[in-house]
This record gives C-alpha cells, structure tokens and sequence, in this order.
C-alpha cells in the first residue's frame, strides 16, 4: 500500500495539484476496491482508503487523489 495508518496526506486537484489551501488528512484504513468517483466505477479493483478530513470520515478514496506528507512511525 501507498500509505499507512496514520499518515498525514495532503488532497491532490484533478489536474494533479497540491490543494495547499485545504487542511490534510489522516489515513486510517486501507483496503483493495473501487473508489467512490463515478467516473471511475469500471477500473480494475485498486488500492482505497478511508480518511478523517475536517473532523469528516471519508471512505473509498482513491490513492490518486492523495500525496504523503508525513509518514507515521
């Protein structure tokens, strides 16, 4: 996997961009599945994640929309 429990990620824009401006995220989970963006609801199963941003659970994410910024130990 990409990431870890516990690490500290940063969301990344569609055109690949660190979105700077918003908070970050821990990971708290990771799994094999499909992520929850429609547009990419026929790809092949692929590495998810469930996330606490801004006091909010968010589950199925995809890897791509994520960038480490520090690795838990």
């Amino acid at each position: 996997m990409k990431f870890k429990p516990g690490d500290l990620v940063m969301l990344v824009s569609s055109l690949g961009a660190l979105l700077s401006d918003h908070p970050p995220a821990l990971i708290l989970s990771s799994g094999i599945g499909y992520p929850s963006t429609p547009a990419e609801a026929n790809k092949e199963p692929e590495e998810i994640y469930t996330i606490l941003y801004a006091g909010e659970l968010e589950s199925r994410v995809s890897a791509d929309w994520l960038d480490l910024v520090e690795r838990a130990n």
